[in-house]
């Protein structure tokens, strides 16, 4: 991504939105390697910052999930290409409502910020009966700019106060029903919900497997010190606690998305 000649010279021979082996499109690998003005140019050559890959992530989920983490990426790259790529708005599906939501509201960034971390974030924290806290949403957010997420949005209680108002079980008037509670202060997506793509409607975990989130637990062992790997009782122990622990809330949330 770093040689835009190669880049040009590929998207006029195969088009602008071509996809690699991993079926990424130019334009989700520009922004997941923080290279802006090749993101502006493939914008000008008409890419289409909705597409989504294999992991159901678009080039702007891309953006996010960088800039978590990556400290660096996120207070240098990432308001300028999140304000190039963000949607405008979300057009979601909640028990036969249309509800739209757009780029201003907490709401559908945070929607998105969940999208972006399923993969990264969301199986590590099924292991230990968790799912997305405002803590540790907080956390994830901490180091974006004040241009992409207003300091006050970052806050452990803000964060709250949208979570519960727009909990499925919620009784705000305003509520929206796009998080399932799992435990106390611990939330994902609605498995109810639909997001538009054009014009089809897709079930959110359609874009994206729960059934996915056991695949890479290599990935949560690298992150874990040597003495907690120990108390699991080893890489052994580890993968057998994880598959169990994983599959039993992963068939919760299937089970939640037939009811829904």
């Amino acid at each position: 991504m770093n040689n835009p000649v190669a880049v040009l010279r590929d998207i006029e021979r195969y088009g602008v939105d071509h996809r690699s082996p991993f079926n990424l499109t130019p334009l989700m690998s520009a922004a997941r390697a923080g290279n802006i003005a090749l993101v502006q140019l493939l914008l000008e050559r008409g890419a289409d910052p909705l597409l989504t890959g294999n992991d159901g992530l678009a080039a702007y989920h891309q953006v996010l999930s960088a800039a978590v983490s990556t400290p660096r990426y996120a207070q240098q790259k990432s308001a300028q290409l999140y304000t190039l790529l963000k949607p405008e708005s979300l057009s979601l599906q909640v028990e036969g409502r249309l509800i739209k939501l757009d780029n201003r509201q907490m709401a559908m960034f945070l929607v998105i910020l969940m999208q972006a971390l399923f993969h990264t974030h969301l199986g590590s924290a099924l292991f230990f009966s968790e799912a997305f806290s405002a803590a540790r949403l907080a956390e994830c957010v901490v180091h974006l700019p004040e241009a992409l997420l207003p300091e006050r949005r970052k806050r452990r209680s803000y964060i709250s106060s949208q979570l519960s108002q727009h909990e499925v079980n919620s009784k705000n008037p305003y509520g929206k029903k796009l998080f399932l509670r799992l435990n106390h202060g611990q939330y994902i997506l609605n498995p109810g919900l639909k997001i538009r793509q054009g014009d089809v409607w897709r079930a959110v975990y359609e874009l994206q497997s729960p059934e996915d989130l056991g695949h890479n637990l290599q990935t949560y062992l690298q992150d874990m010190s040597p003495e907690l790997v120990d108390m699991l009782g080893g890489k052994k122990g580890f993968y057998e606690r994880s598959e169990k622990s994983v599959g039993y809330w992963v068939g919760g949330i299937r089970r939640a998305a037939q009811k829904a």
